[in-house]
């Protein structure tokens, strides 16, 4: 049922993405996009490969952020450790608690550098693309 919308939602449009805005050490303004795979139609807020190579490492790179996401949520929630055997809509309330309690931690400030003390993640060298491995 989630899916469903969502995929309804990116189909008509109504997803409600946040506006373009400048990367960090670029000018133009850039739009959130979704990474996708020959499955999906092209539409502006969905990026597919042109360019095998670029396009292969540039999903190589997400694919790497989302499982560093989800291993640090699961080293925090170990509801995450195995199959959630809920209904979708049990298991969507666990998934956003999971999140929202994710992005408090990281955004309280006293508990920031216990939750996510600097160099505890992967970043990116502006200048070359670079991923700098912690």
């Amino acid at each position: 049922m989630v899916d469903q919308c969502l995929a309804k939602k990116l189909h008509d449009g109504t997803l409600d993405l946040p506006p373009p805005r400048a990367l960090s050490g670029q000018e133009n303004p850039t739009p959130y996009v979704f990474v996708c795979n020959d499955a999906f139609p092209l539409k502006e807020t969905h990026v597919k490969g042109s360019l095998k190579g670029t396009y292969n490492y540039r999903l190589s790179k997400a694919h790497s952020v989302l499982e560093n996401t989800f291993g640090i949520m699961a080293s925090v929630f170990h509801i995450l450790r195995k199959p959630l055997l809920l209904q979708p809509t049990k298991a969507r309330i666990v998934i956003l608690a999971c999140v929202h309690l994710d992005n408090f931690l990281r955004k309280s400030d006293s508990l920031n550098n216990l939750y996510s003390p600097q160099g505890t993640f992967d970043t990116e060298d502006i200048s070359n693309g670079d991923i700098i491995y912690r």
